[in-house]
C-alpha cells in the first residue's frame, strides 16, 4: 500500500511539473494583495496573456500548461499605475524575478536564467550611459546657434554613441541565435562609411547624402532576421519594417511592391506567422500612404497572394469583396487611359463626351447638389477653376451630378455661377460612371491630362493647382504654397 501511495505521489508530481509548461515567479517589494498581468508585444501593440493575484509579501506566479511563444513580455502593475517591466521568454520558461517599486528596472534581481540576467545588464549599462550623454543633448537645445560650440558638443554625442554602438553589436553577436541578440540587433543603425568626393565634383554635400542613403538602404536588415517568427512580440519588428517600407523605399509603387515582396518571399516556409503578417501589411499599404498612387500596390498584392489562394486565411465572402474592388480599382488606375463617359447630357440639353473635351487638361469631379461635403468643395473648385484660367492654362473641368433630379441640380449650379464648367448629368444611365471610376463618395474628382490620361486621383483643390502649375513650369502663388502645406 505504501509503495502504491508512493508511485501515485511521484506521478502526481510528475504530472504537475509537466503541466506547468511556463512558470514565471516575480516578487515586488512594495506591492501587496493585489493583481498583476503577464501581458507580451505583438508588433507595435501590447496584449494580456495571463492574470495573477499578488500575495501580501509581493509574490506573483504566473504558470500555464501550454508554452508561451518566444520574444518579449511584460509584467504589469495596474496598482502602480500600469507600471511594468520586460522580461525575455524563451526556451528557459521557468524564470525567477526580484525587484522594488522604487525603480523596477535599476533594482531587478533575475535568478537562474542566463539571457535574462544579460538582458538587464544592457538595461542597467543603457541606463549609466544615458546620464551621461542627456545632459549634452539638452545643452544642444538651448545652444544651438553657437556654432563652434555645437560641433564640439557634436562630436562628443558622437563619440559617446559609438560606446553604446559598440556594446549593442557585441551583445548582438555573443546572443547570435537567442532573442536578446536579436533585440540587439534591432538596435544597430546602419551607419555608412566616409567616401572621398572628386575634386571636380560641385555638390559633393549632395553626392554624400546619396551614397549615405543608398549604403544605409542596402544594409538596412544586416542586423535584423525579418524572417524569425519570435521577432513578432517584440517592439522592433514592425517598427524597423515599416519604417524601411515607408521611409527608405521610393515612395512609388513598383519600388514599393519590390521590396515588400521581397520581405515576403523571404519568409514564406520559414516563418509562416511573418510570411502572412507582410503579406497583411502590403495588402494595407495603400491606406497607410497619403499618396494617391499607391492603388497598383492593393490590386498587385490582392492578385498576388489572395486571389491566387495563397492568403488561406482570408474566406470566401472576403475574396468575394477583394475581387470586386480589383475590377473597380484596375479601371481608374493612376497612369491609365481615363475610361471614357459618352452620351452625357449638359444644363442645356446638350449631348457632351469625355473624348470630345478639347483642353490640355480635364478635372473630372463627381459630386451630389444635397451632398454636404460638396457644398464647400465643389464651389473651392471652382474658383481655382477661375484662377488657373487666368493664368493662361487650358483646364476645363467636366461636373457629373450623381443625382437625379434636374431642378436642385441647375440651382446649385446657378446659385454658385459656375456655368463655366461643362456641367453633365447621367440622364440615360449609360455611362456605368460609379464602376469606372470608383464613385462610393463624393466629391470624387480625378485630374486627365492631354492625352487623358489619370494624373490625379480622388485629389483635393490644391492637389489639382500644385500638379498643373508644376507641369507647365509656372511661378506658384504664395497663397498656393501654403494651402499645398496643408495637405
Amino acid at each position: 500500500m505504501k509503495r502504491y501511495i508512493s508511485a501515485l505521489l511521484v506521478l502526481t508530481f510528475a504530472f504537475s511539473a509537466f503541466s506547468q509548461a511556463y512558470k514565471i515567479k516575480v516578487k515586488v517589494n512594495g506591492v501587496s494583495d493585489t493583481t498583476a498581468y503577464l501581458g507580451y508585444y505583438y508588433l507595435n501593440k501590447k496584449y494580456i496573456k495571463d492574470t495573477a493575484r499578488v500575495d501580501h509579501n509581493g509574490n506573483v506566479i504566473f504558470t500555464g500548461d501550454k508554452k508561451l511563444d518566444q520574444g518579449m513580455y511584460i509584467i504589469l502593475f495596474p496598482s502602480l499605475k500600469m507600471r511594468y517591466f520586460d522580461i525575455i521568454v524563451a526556451k528557459n520558461q521557468k524564470l525567477q524575478f526580484e525587484t522594488d517599486t522604487a525603480d523596477l528596472y535599476k533594482h531587478m534581481l533575475v535568478k537562474g536564467d542566463k539571457e535574462n540576467k544579460a538582458f538587464y545588464e544592457f538595461h542597467k549599462f543603457m541606463l549609466e550611459k544615458n546620464k551621461g550623454i542627456d545632459p549634452w543633448y539638452k545643452w544642444l537645445k538651448k545652444h544651438k546657434n553657437d556654432k563652434d560650440s555645437v560641433k564640439i558638443v557634436r562630436d562628443i554625442i558622437t563619440e559617446k554613441n559609438k560606446v553604446i554602438h559598440t556594446y549593442w553589436k557585441d551583445l548582438h553577436k555573443k546572443w547570435e541565435g537567442h532573442i536578446l541578440g536579436a533585440l540587439a540587433g534591432a538596435m544597430i543603425p546602419i551607419e555608412a562609411p566616409e567616401i572621398k568626393v572628386p575634386d571636380n565634383i560641385t555638390n559633393k554635400d549632395s553626392v554624400k547624402q546619396w551614397h549615405s542613403y543608398y549604403y544605409r538602404k542596402k544594409h538596412y536588415f544586416d542586423y535584423i532576421n525579418t524572417a524569425d517568427d519570435r521577432m513578432i512580440r517584440t517592439p522592433f519588428l514592425y517598427e524597423k519594417i515599416d519604417y524601411y517600407l515607408t521611409k527608405m523605399v521610393m515612395q512609388e509603387p513598383d519600388s514599393v511592391l519590390e521590396e515588400g515582396m521581397k520581405l515576403i518571399d523571404k519568409a514564406e516556409g520559414v516563418a509562416p506567422k511573418i510570411h502572412e503578417i507582410l503579406i497583411r501589411y502590403m495588402f494595407n499599404y495603400k491606406q497607410k500612404s497619403r499618396l494617391m498612387n499607391m492603388d497598383k500596390v492593393f490590386v498587385e498584392i490582392s492578385k498576388k497572394y489572395y486571389l491566387s489562394g495563397i492568403a488561406t486565411w482570408a474566406d470566401s465572402s472576403f475574396l468575394v469583396k477583394v475581387k470586386d474592388r480589383v475590377n473597380m480599382m484596375e479601371m481608374n488606375m493612376m497612369g491609365a487611359q481615363a475610361p471614357q463617359l459618352d452620351s452625357l447630357v449638359t444644363i442645356d440639353t446638350m449631348l457632351v463626351s469625355l473624348r470630345y473635351i478639347p483642353n490640355k487638361y480635364v478635372v473630372l469631379v463627381f459630386w451630389a447638389y444635397d451632398c454636404g461635403h460638396c457644398k464647400k468643395r465643389v464651389p473651392e473648385l471652382y474658383k481655382a477653376f477661375e484662377g488657373m484660367r487666368k493664368d493662361g492654362i487650358d483646364i476645363q473641368v467636366l461636373a457629373i451630378s450623381t443625382g437625379a433630379k434636374m431642378k436642385p441640380w441647375i440651382k446649385f449650379v446657378d446659385d454658385h455661377h459656375m456655368r463655366g464648367w461643362v456641367n453633365a448629368i447621367d440622364a440615360f444611365r449609360k455611362t456605368n460612371f460609379r464602376k469606372k471610376y470608383d464613385v462610393i463618395t463624393t466629391p470624387t474628382i480625378y485630374l486627365l491630362d492631354e492625352h487623358r490620361k489619370i494624373i490625379g486621383k480622388r485629389v483635393v483643390v490644391s492637389q489639382i493647382e500644385e500638379i498643373i502649375y508644376r507641369a507647365e513650369g509656372k511661378e506658384i502663388p504664395e497663397s498656393l504654397k501654403k494651402a499645398w502645406k496643408k495637405h
